[in-house]
């Protein structure tokens, strides 16, 4: 009998070891997982706060103040180099690329550089620019060459006989027309090798905004605000690791101020608020000569029936 109970009392203490040491390993187990989880917390943290810190904008300034439309620029995209000026490329969102651009344009000086395209801003390497093939036809026959004005497709065949224009790289291109006020915006795709969208009666002697808002092949060109012309690429815009360039062969006559970037398309809040923000008058960089820096914009793109707002 006695050995019996022993024999009990023994298995009961082995289960009682062996239960403590289940639970030893578990508890092990336990602590090393939280230490993980708290490490792996803590790393994303860190990340963040250091990516947040150190990491080139998403919405950079390109030109944060006001240049003549005249002047040069190359902006780089090597963060090594000096006053050089990142431009991340739209990560692809729920409803394909998104990518904005806004600055803000005095047109002034019509006659300035008048037979050939203006250049505003491109970004993309600059290449040889397109050149008329034949140097003795008159001015007349100069403008006919020039007299194509439709959204959609360029005509690479067309475009040898057009002077101003940056070929090919325009991610997108904004260029004053040759002769009058209309805007021109060229874009690379996929699919051609560029697409312009032609936006006419451009208000002069007054501040504008421009917009170029992309999303997936739609493009939205605004004019303080006002959705100005509306087009859908033939095929998804073609980003480029190109620098950013103003006043291209000797640019237009007038102003451009605030040009920035945003790696999304921007929605109406973001919208409205650039147009509050307004101009900056103040020289991106010292220029000789004055200006009227007179703050106003033009009111004929504001209270329109045939375009809405976003």
């Amino acid at each position: 009998m006695t050995s019996i109970y022993g024999e009990q009392v023994n298995e009961i203490t082995k289960g009682t070891k062996e239960f403590f040491a289940s639970n030893g390993l578990i508890s092990k187990f336990s602590y090393t997982l939280m230490i993980l989880i708290v490490f792996i917390l803590l790393f994303q943290i860190g990340s963040y706060i250091v990516t947040t810190l150190f990491a080139p904008s998403s919405s950079p300034y390109i030109v944060n103040g006001m240049i003549d439309g005249k002047q040069y620029m190359k902006v780089d995209q090597d963060p090594r180099k000096g006053k050089s000026v990142t431009i991340l490329r739209s990560d692809d969102e729920s409803k394909g690329i998104e990518f904005t651009w806004s600055c803000w344009v005095f047109l002034e000086d019509m006659d300035y550089n008048k037979g050939k395209y203006r250049h505003i801003f491109h970004k993309g390497e600059v290449q040889t620019l397109v050149e008329e093939e034949d140097d003795e036809e008159t001015t007349d026959d100069n403008e006919n060459d020039f007299q194509d004005d439709e959204t959609g497709k360029v005509d690479i065949n067309n475009i040898q006989k057009k002077t101003g224009i940056n070929f090919p790289n325009n991610s997108p291109g904004l260029y004053l027309g040759p002769n009058d006020n209309t805007l021109y915006v060229f874009m690379n795709t996929f699919s051609s090798i560029m697409e312009q969208i032609v936006i006419k009666d451009v208000p002069m002697n007054k501040w504008v905004n421009i917009m170029i808002r992309c999303q997936d092949k739609t493009v939205d060109v605004y004019l303080n605000g006002v959705i100005a012309k509306r087009h859908v690429l033939d095929g998804v815009p073609k980003q480029n690791y190109g620098s950013l360039y103003t006043g291209v062969d000797g640019g237009f006559g007038g102003y451009l101020s605030n040009l920035k970037y945003f790696d999304h398309a921007v929605g109406t809040k973001e919208i409205t608020d650039v147009i509050n923000e307004g101009i900056s008058t103040k020289f991106y960089s010292p220029k000789p000569g004055t200006y009227d820096s007179a703050n106003y914009l033009s009111s004929q793109w504001y209270g329109m029936n045939d375009i809405g707002k976003m």
